[in-house]
């Protein structure tokens, strides 16, 4: 191990004056420092060099002082940097400025150590850069000498770093924002459920339901997306980092699918033996027999939406800044607002629920959102995790925005059976792209997720906290 110590060559700390440093240990004696012309000509005409010289045992302590001194004495703009050329020697604890000499192919010097004990190297550039044939440092004998090390003083310890405090309150508080647009219900139909203004919100439903398709589908494409394969990426070759982020993409698409046939498998519609159309379409009674077939996809479809809204919204506030997480909460408020109004519309109009129901139905429903913020927020994520949660919330999102709320843009046939004409093409696309155009404005000035820059005891950025993410 001592052999192979004595062998290493290892540039100084890219953060000191100096390229190169080395450590000799060596008895009295005279020796000679070198340096030569490599592939025809010096690497630089002249070199700084240093040595901070120590007698007897080296200790760590004594090693220490010298490479401070060193560094007082490099940067000194008063330090006088002696010139030394061809032929002169090499003193002890004086800057020296090697100047080679241009009309010979070899520039020597001379060292003489008066006592057992050695010197620290300090220099400009590599003296490897300078070898041609033979080493730079030999003794009489003209036997090569290796450095024994290149020593490092122990770093000095990093200021204490405060554990970032987990954000539960903006965590919580933005998630329950988000659920806010399921007690519209309250708003509209506390006082009374008229058939006109039911009639008015299924003539609308088509424009509402694009409106929030040109939403959350901008939103995954301009924002989870991009920012997903920009956090799942780091440290990883872009192939890997593009299998993981488009994985993450496919299940969060494949989890609404899974979702939507279980809760068509789980309520079944049935037939309604003995009911007349009267009863069918009664309002407000939960007795139908197909009521949960309409209203159960809904419900449950929506909890799990929602616990994926949450896990973006939680990961979001806890490891990025405060502004890309409440952009994320106010493109969920501007979606779940004309679907949660086309959701409330198709329980009490469809499904027969009571309002007073519906309302309550959807309003826990929505509670997944500030259950998964809560989770997401407690557990350890890191930056790659993040960016898999951000890709797997923006498949989500491209389910319900291109699969559960697409027919609505592409489809101009509907329930209504309002003519197929041009008006009805409008109806649809300018209501999806509106969408699309609100969350652009958002995104004006957006930069990449990032977390606040830590800071040590003292209020200073902490070591090391130069990257933002």
């Amino acid at each position: 191990m001592a052999v192979c110590f004595a062998m290493l060559t290892i540039p100084a700390l890219a953060s000191e004056p100096w390229e190169w440093k080395g450590a000799f240990e060596m008895p009295a004696g005279h020796y000679t420092w070198t340096m030569t012309r490599a592939g025809g000509s010096y690497a630089d005409p002249m070199m700084k060099i240093l040595f901070k010289s120590w007698t007897g045992e080296h200790v760590d302590s004594v090693l220490d002082g010298l490479v401070t001194a060193a560094e007082a004495e490099w940067e000194n703009t008063a330090t006088v940097w002696t010139q030394k050329t061809t032929g002169t020697e090499l003193p002890m604890n004086t800057p020296i400025q090697m100047v080679f000499d241009q009309d010979s192919w070899i520039t020597k010097y001379e060292i003489d150590i008066p006592a057992e004990g050695g010197f620290i190297a300090f220099c400009e550039h590599f003296p490897m850069e300078f070898e041609e044939g033979f080493h730079f440092f030999k003794n009489e004998a003209g036997e090569d000498i290796e450095p024994i090390g290149l020593y490092q003083p122990a770093p000095a310890p990093a200021p204490a770093v405060p554990e970032k405090e987990k954000p539960w309150g903006k965590s919580i508080g933005g998630a329950f924002i988000t659920c806010l647009p399921t007690l519209l219900g309250v708003c509209f139909f506390a006082c009374a459920v008229s058939d006109k203004l039911l009639k008015c919100m299924k003539n609308t439903k088509a424009s509402t339901e694009s409106f929030a398709s040109g939403v959350i589908f901008a939103a995954a494409v301009f924002l989870l997306l991009p920012e997903g394969l920009h956090l799942a990426g780091a440290g990883d070759e872009e192939a890997v980092a593009a299998g993981k982020w488009g994985t993450c993409i496919l299940l969060g698409w494949l989890t609404g699918v899974v979702i939507h046939h279980s809760c068509q498998l789980l309520f079944k519609e049935r037939d309604a033996k003995g009911e007349g159309e009267a009863e069918k379409k009664q309002t407000g009674t939960l007795l139908g027999s197909n009521w949960m077939a309409i209203a159960g996809p809904i419900i449950f479809g929506d909890f799990f939406h929602n616990a994926a809204d949450g896990f973006v919204i939680g990961a979001a506030f806890k490891n990025c800044d405060d502004s890309f997480a409440w952009k994320l909460v106010f493109v969920t408020v501007l979606h779940e607002l004309p679907q949660e109004i086309a959701d409330f519309f198709i329980l009490i109009n469809d499904a027969g629920m009571r309002w007073q129901w519906a309302t309550v139905a959807n309003f826990l429903s929505s509670l997944s959102t500030v259950l998964c913020a809560i989770i997401a927020c407690a557990a350890d994520i890191g930056q790659n995790e993040e960016g898999y949660i951000l890709a797997y919330g923006a498949g989500v999102y491209l389910f319900v925005a291109m699969t559960e709320l697409g027919g609505s843009v592409v489809q101009l046939k509907d329930e209504t059976d309002a003519p197929v004409n041009v008006a009805a093409v409008f109806k649809r696309l300018i209501p999806f792209a509106f969408g699309t155009i609100i969350l652009g404005l958002v995104l004006i000035g957006h930069e990449h997720c990032s977390a606040p820059a830590p800071v040590g005891a003292d209020g200073a950025p902490a070591p090391a906290s130069g990257h933002h993410h």
